[in-house]
């Protein structure tokens, strides 16, 4: 069950580890970098997926929001996008699906 408290809680989680993980790579080889390396990237992977589940506001399939529990076609139907810019910053876009 997924709400804005607990999924808030899980994204500061990541963040931690994310700076954690932050150490010079240059001072890692072998397994310790190659281990850093795919910590680095589910990180990235986690805080992306744990933002968009906070953004929609709303139930629909498997995500489930026990703060929004209804499915809100009004709104979300579509599909929720994110890039990066050229500066590396993330930009979020909706698209939506007319039916």
């Amino acid at each position: 069950m997924r709400e804005a408290k607990g999924l808030s809680r899980a994204l500061a989680s990541v963040q931690a580890i994310q700076q954690e993980a932050s150490i010079p790579s240059s001072e890692l080889s072998g397994k310790e970098l190659l281990d850093l390396i795919e910590l680095r990237s589910a990180a990235k992977v986690a805080t992306i997926i744990l933002e968009a589940a906070l953004m929609r506001r709303e139930s629909r399939g498997a995500h489930f929001r026990q703060d929004f529990p209804d499915q809100n076609d009004a709104e979300w139907q579509g599909h929720l996008q994110v890039h990066l810019n050229p500066g590396g910053e993330k930009v979020w876009q909706f698209e939506s699906r007319s039916c």
